[in-house]
């Protein structure tokens, strides 16, 4: 580490109006103008440097002069950590991408149980503090994936063995030979001799099977999540066979040799850092925020459902069915979540917009047209469900907990559909009264039909 964590500068962006760097942050960075007082070929320069951090985070730069020189930096739907690094190529920042309504991601992630949609890239250490670390059961995750590819490439080397044969070679052990062959009459016209032999069951190998042996049991620990190991069902019960039916040895860490094929390397790299636990270190991480949010929408479901005697299903796939294929057509339909309550179906929808939190715009076209879209998608969804009364939710972030029914009636089918808009604070000390909310308003549905 070049620096001491201490000296760095921590930046974050946040909300929806563009990060702005001017002249005080470009120090901070440690750039400097050229001869003609511009700024502009040390920032391209800064740019190039970190480009694989920006994209990694989706952040979108724009350099402007026109009231004096600035860099805007824009979010994109990730909020995140990566370090930036100076001219000179020496860490000197970090740069946090926080979320878009002031949620505690770190936080969120925790309480939901939702550590599979954090990204790490171990490309791209952290080094500062962290509050999300990469558990180990990823690294285990892409090591099993490397192994399988490795054992199908049949890896041999030379292995080192004694042969007892009845002729002499450049290999003969003769020191062994007149300890043990010379004084036993019968073993004098026996010489053992060292065989290289090539083999795919050499120490290497070996060690490694002791690796995926350590992954497995890993992966089987009761904080791995149930989802994961029930994705990964067959390919664990195949390899938990194999290594049962091979040797394996320990290993304290795994040399990377030159003149190993790439995929060993790979699996080397993978078994050395599962053997230092080095993906509890820290990684720039990032979360996809439309995604965390229906996966807590989908937890506060779950929780509300639950209180009514009601359970639900997340990203059911409702498929098509016709055989001829239009390439512009969908496969299938998927709502976020469907809530059963009895006979009662209700589709919901989780959307991470700002629509509740504009409640008294002023302008709302653009409001409209969005939310237009959002209101046909749910109903589509909904014409799956048997009532003549049905019902759907549409979910907001929200400051604080909010409830509309708007009923939208057919009558000359004798059909209505009423669309619930509910806002929501994407907060982990609110999970507990939305949920009991939600319920009660589940409760009053079901108690209708």
């Amino acid at each position: 580490m070049a620096k001491n964590k201490q000296s760095f500068w921590i930046d974050s962006i946040e909300g929806f109006a563009p990060r702005i760097w001017r002249e005080p942050e470009f120090k901070k960075l440690g750039l400097e103008r050229d001869r003609n007082k511009s700024w502009l070929a040390a920032i391209n320069h800064f740019i190039s440097l970190n480009q694989k951090g920006f994209d990694f985070l989706g952040i979108r730069l724009n350099t402007t002069t026109e009231y004096g020189t600035e860099l805007r930096l824009e979010r994109s739907n990730f909020c995140g950590a990566v370090t930036l690094y100076s001219a000179q190529g020496l860490p000197c920042a970090t740069l946090i991408s926080k979320g878009t309504y002031g949620e505690d991601v770190a936080e969120l992630v925790s309480a939901i149980g939702a550590d599979m949609s954090v990204e790490f890239n171990d490309k791209l250490p952290l080094y500062t503090d962290c509050p999300i670390v990469a558990p180990v059961y990823l690294e285990c995750l892409k090591y099993i994936d490397l192994f399988i590819q490795a054992e199908r490439s049949h890896w041999r080397k030379f292995a080192v063995t004694e042969k007892i044969e009845s002729r002499t070679s450049a290999g003969t052990k003769w020191g062994k030979y007149a300890i043990t062959h010379i004084p036993s009459g019968d073993k004098q016209l026996l010489f053992p001799n060292r065989k290289n032999i090539l083999d795919n069951q050499h120490s290497e190998w070996l060690m490694l099977i002791g690796v995926l042996q350590y992954a497995l049991d890993i992966i089987n620990q009761p904080n791995t999540p149930v989802s994961v190991k029930m994705q990964q069902y067959s390919k664990l019960a195949w390899l938990h066979s194999f290594v049962q039916n091979n040797k394996k040895l320990h290993a304290d860490a795994m040399r990377i040799a030159g003149g190993d094929p790439p995929i060993i390397k790979e699996l080397k790299e993978s078994a050395n850092k599962i053997i230092q636990s080095r993906t509890s270190q820290r990684q720039s991480w990032r979360v996809d925020q439309a995604k965390l949010y229906e996966q807590f929408v989908q937890f506060i479901l779950h929780k509300s459902a639950k209180q009514c005697g009601g359970s639900t299903q997340n990203n059911l796939k409702i498929q098509r069915t016709n055989s001829k294929h239009i390439a512009w057509s969908l496969a299938y339909l998927e709502p976020d979540i469907t809530i059963s309550l009895g006979d009662v179906t209700v589709i919901a929808d989780a959307k991470y917009k700002s629509h509740m939190y504009n409640l008294n715009a002023e302008k709302v076209d653009t409001l409209k047209e969005d939310f237009r879209h959002d209101l046909h998608q749910v109903l589509a969804y909904s014409a799956f469900t048997r009532t003549t009364h049905k019902h759907t939710f549409l979910l907001y972030p929200c400051t604080s907990y909010q409830h509309y029914a708007q009923t939208f009636t057919f009558n000359s089918e004798n059909a209505a559909t009423t669309a619930h808009l509910i806002g929501i604070p994407f907060q982990v000390k609110e999970i507990e009264n939305v949920a009991s909310e939600i319920a009660s308003v589940l409760r009053d549905i079901s108690s209708k039909h």
